[in-house]
């Protein structure tokens, strides 16, 4: 179980606009009362993380990023924000396609990343998915 503080937003990092709804959807569905910003890529993100050092944003309770982005993949997203001591509390989420990607989940953990969540098929199923995964804390 990943303990998510109630403060700060959720952030996802998804190139698709698509999972990006389905993924506020699932989060509007579970007990994690954070806000939800979103992101269609990963420099777009680490300009955010910029302003949060820069104390013009919020710090993020949550990471959920994708893998497979133009510019800056998930896995270098995640070794980048790694490298910032600043952020090193935050847990970070890699989402993979099919949960047979053993190859994915590994560089995951890697570079870094506190777990990783299967794309499902089925609001409800990603929703129990997520219950599974996090829990809200004070």
């Amino acid at each position: 179980m990943i303990d998510v503080p109630k403060t700060g937003p959720i952030a996802v990092v998804d190139d698709s606009a698509s999972d990006r709804f389905i993924l506020r959807r699932v989060l509007s569905k579970t007990s994690l009362p954070n806000d939800v910003i979103e992101f269609d890529d990963g420099p777009a993100f680490l300009d955010y993380l910029g302003r949060v050092e820069r104390s013009e944003a919020e710090a993020p309770a949550l990471l959920l990023t994708d893998i497979n982005m133009p510019k800056l993949n998930g896995f270098e997203l995640v070794s980048k924000i790694r490298e910032q001591a600043a952020f090193e509390s935050v847990p970070l989420i890699v989402l993979v396609t099919s949960s047979e990607a053993t190859e994915d989940i590994e560089r995951a953990k890697d570079v870094g990343a506190d777990s990783f969540i299967p794309k499902e098929v089925g609001i409800e199923r990603f929703v129990r998915r997520f219950e599974e995964t996090f829990r809200s804390i004070e």
